[in-house]
């Protein structure tokens, strides 16, 4: 068993996360130029963080195990 929670799993909650955060304040703030500005400015920060993420991960960094595939 890993001790860590997979990048993938970890990614699929971050970005469920910012979707929900960004569909809740986009359904309950009034509509305007404003909001949208703000939404574009919430999606890229959200796409380029997950991308950081990403590229930051331990096992990415990490040289492979001993067996890295399965026998």
């Amino acid at each position: 068993m890993p001790h860590r929670i997979p990048v993938v799993y970890r990614l699929i909650a971050y970005w469920v996360a910012f979707a929900g955060i960004g569909f809740v304040v986009w359904w309950l703030a009034p509509h305007g130029p404003v909001l949208i500005a703000l939404l574009v400015v919430y999606v890229l920060v959200a796409v380029f963080g997950g991308v950081w993420r990403i590229l930051l991960s331990r096992e990415l960094n990490e040289p492979p195990g001993r067996h890295p595939r399965p026998r």
